[in-house]
């Protein structure tokens, strides 16, 4: 299957803030969240089966691949300029009851933090600051975690997705509960679960204050509270228990 990253409890989360002058202008993807206005941008039809071909199993836990599975975060500053990257997950399992999302947590590896499009030193040095106390503190904290509580089918079309889905996501000690739409198919024996459109979470909720806006910070210094999370979850169904 092709790999391709996709966000996201990951933040991510989660999931990451740290923007400088000499940041490349873009425009900012995804939406905000209030997640079940997100949930409600139409989107393309998911590829694949419907989760439900599989509903002739009783129980089926799945662990994602952590090769092809992935979060993709975009954050920006006040005056328009962005960053984008990637995180890892560490491990993970959920579960598929009756050919429906259930239950499950995924361990999230915040010293996987990485920034995309940048000169090798000033990667570096981004790297380093979203792993510092300024931001995800990770000699603390090097583990996030997103558990999802909760799975809900919208009425077929009417939000552009195939599940609403709810979770707590923790990072640096802190659970905050989250929401957003995914797509989840089964593409070529992977169940797989994108979220749908990109979601928006506040860095603020985690205790990331570092040049908020709500510090009075500087405008032109200001780093948007708001993280656009893509989230790429692939898990084989060999080996599947």
């Amino acid at each position: 299957m092709k790999k391709h990253l996709i966000l996201c409890f990951a933040a991510t989360s989660l999931l990451l803030s740290a923007c400088k002058n000499d940041a490349p202008t873009q425009e900012e993807e995804g939406t905000t969240t209030s997640a079940l206005e997100a949930a409600t941008t139409p989107n393309e039809t998911p590829s694949g089966e419907a989760l439900s071909s599989l509903s002739g199993t009783e129980v089926m836990a799945l662990s994602p691949s952590i090769a092809e599975s992935a979060i993709e975060w975009t954050a920006g500053k006040a005056t328009g300029s962005s960053h984008t990257g990637s995180i890892r997950l560490l491990n993970g399992t959920f579960n598929i009851i009756r050919g429906n999302l259930k239950r499950g947590t995924f361990d999230i590896d915040m010293n996987s933090i990485t920034v995309n499009g940048m000169e090798a030193d000033k990667k570096a040095d981004l790297e380093n600051h979203l792993k510092s106390p300024d931001f995800f503190d990770v000699a603390k904290h090097p583990v996030g975690n997103f558990e999802i509580t909760g799975a809900i089918i919208p009425e077929s079309g009417a939000m552009g997705a195939t599940h609403v889905i709810k979770g707590n996501l923790t990072l640096k000690g802190i659970t905050k509960e989250i929401t957003f739409a995914a797509n989840v198919s089964v593409q070529d024996k992977n169940v797989v679960i994108n979220s749908t459109p990109s979601f928006g979470i506040n860095r603020t909720d985690w205790d990331i204050k570092y040049k908020s806006g709500m510090l009075g910070t500087v405008k032109d210094e200001i780093i948007n509270d708001e993280i656009i999370i893509k989230l790429h979850v692939v898990a084989p169904l060999t080996g599947a228990q």
